[in-house]
């Protein structure tokens, strides 16, 4: 499951950790990145192995009424 927030990534190499300047978020929409990522190379991988009878998806599960966030406003 991944989130539209990998948009707002900004991914560094050199600080993957975000040891330098960690904030929640961009640490959020970091690893949303990375699994999008993951899939990609996954699906890659089964291409290459003839596996053709596999779908490989990251998805934005998109918004969904519940009160989970009822006290976050």
């Amino acid at each position: 499951m991944a989130s539209a927030a990998y948009y707002f990534s900004k991914l560094t190499l050199d600080d993957l950790q975000l040891e330098k300047d960690y904030a929640s978020y961009p640490a959020y929409s970091n690893s949303k990145y990375m699994q999008v990522l993951s899939c990609k190379e996954l699906a890659r991988r089964l291409e290459l192995d003839g596996v053709m009878n596999v779908k490989v998806v990251s998805l934005h599960p998109g918004t969904v009424r519940t009160e989970v966030n009822a006290n976050m406003f």
